[in-house]
Formats: structure tokens, sequence, C-alpha cells
């Protein structure tokens, strides 16, 4: 696990240093990578500190896209997907409620 703290502190730095399309460049790799593999829940967990990281650097719009290519993805790392779904709901226009009597999702 120092090992990947270590790796986390230097994410980091590199995250401070980079400029946004760098950052952007990483971030897409990064979850190409995450979609792409099988990984351990602890290499998940891994994925998800890099990719929030880079997240958290980078436009609301492509923190939508993001949400959207990791939707359907089962290992998808939760914390992210927890992150996501608050930038998603932020950009709705109205607040929204689960109807309990339906399957739908109305304004």
């Amino acid at each position: 696990m120092t090992e990947v703290k270590s790796f986390l502190s230097d994410l980091d730095d590199a995250v401070a240093r980079g400029t946004a399309e760098s950052r952007k460049r990483a971030l897409w790799h990064a979850t190409d990578l995450l979609i792409a593999g099988r990984y351990s829940d602890d290499e998940i967990w891994t994925f998800g500190e890099v990719i929030g990281r880079l997240a958290d650097e980078i436009e609301v719009a492509a923190r939508a896209q993001l949400a959207k290519r990791l939707a359907n993805l089962d290992n998808a790392p939760i914390n992210i997907i927890h992150k996501l779904a608050l930038t998603i709901r932020s950009m709705s226009p109205a607040p929204y409620s689960a109807n309990p009597s339906s399957s739908t999702i109305t304004p």
C-alpha cells in the first residue's frame, strides 16, 4: 500500500504541474485501460483514485462524458460513480424525483 500512496502523491504532483489538455488525455487513457481490462478490487480502487483526481481538474461537460462511459461498467470504482452522479445532478435544470409507483423519473 505504501507504493500506491507514493504513486498517488506523484500523481498529485503531475496533476498540479500538467496542462488541462494533458490531464484530460491522462484521464481518457486511464478510463480506456479500466474499461478494457480485468482488475482486482485493489487495482480498481487505484484506478478510482487516479480517475477521480484527474476528473476533479476537467470541465463539467467532460465529467458528464466520463459518467456516460463508466455507467454500464460492472467494475467502475464506486467513489467515482458517486462523484459523477453529483456532477450530473448539478447540471440538471430542475430537481428530479423518482416516482415510487412507476419506473420513470419525473421533474
